[in-house]
């Protein structure tokens, strides 16, 4: 019967349906299951003992680094462990291949720690199936993550970051030089026709 419903709506053109952005979708699930561990916690009594992960291949300071995770889990009235200040800086997207995520993934298994907090969603991983697959481990372990910026704020701001365009210098009509910015698209159409002043 429901194998039924689904393949009639699968194939019924007459209905919109809307598919959430799966960054939405993610985050909607992360904040569900880090609330879920926090009734726990708060029904047993206990303050979410919890690590702080940094992705932090620029090699910064590490008092840099977990500046916003700290500010957050104190904020929350969450312990840290002095040990449990957790750094990759490996370049590897996979999070599986960085030893110090495996280690925050074992700090939870282990029960050591509650949940990790991080400053994004790109230090635990860029790519969104690597990003739901560390989380549903973490759920698995028990644990969840917290994040100082939520995933919709980072999608917003990649996808307005501006673009590395190149520079085209340009002459207006009083012989004055200017330069300005190209997008692709712009690019693009400009260099199949010729530029003002006989440039290529």
């Amino acid at each position: 019967m429901e194998a039924e419903r689904r393949t009639s709506e699968r194939w019924r053109t007459n209905e919109v349906r809307i598919t959430p952005d799966p960054i939405v979708r993610l985050g909607i699930a992360r904040r569900e299951v880090l609330a879920h561990r926090l009734t726990h916690l708060n029904a047993h009594g206990r303050t979410p003992r919890v690590a702080l992960y940094s992705l932090n291949p620029l090699r910064k300071r590490p008092a840099l680094t977990f500046a916003g995770p700290r500010a957050y889990a104190t904020g929350e009235g969450w312990r840290i462990a002095a040990d449990h200040c957790i750094a990759d800086r490996l370049r590897k997207t996979d999070p599986m291949h960085r030893p110090g995520w495996r280690w925050a993934l074992h700090l939870v298994h282990a029960g050591l720690v509650d949940g990790v907090v991080a400053a994004a969603q790109t230090d635990i991983s860029p790519h969104l199936d690597e990003y739901e697959l560390q989380l549903d481990l973490m759920a698995h372990y028990g644990g969840f993550v917290a994040l100082v910026t939520s995933e919709s704020v980072t999608a917003k701001r990649r996808a307005t970051r501006p673009v590395d365009a190149p520079e085209v210098a340009y002459e207006v009509a009083d012989g004055e030089m200017r330069s300005a910015r190209l997008n692709g698209a712009a690019q693009s159409s400009l260099s199949h026709s010729p530029l003002p002043g006989g440039a290529q």
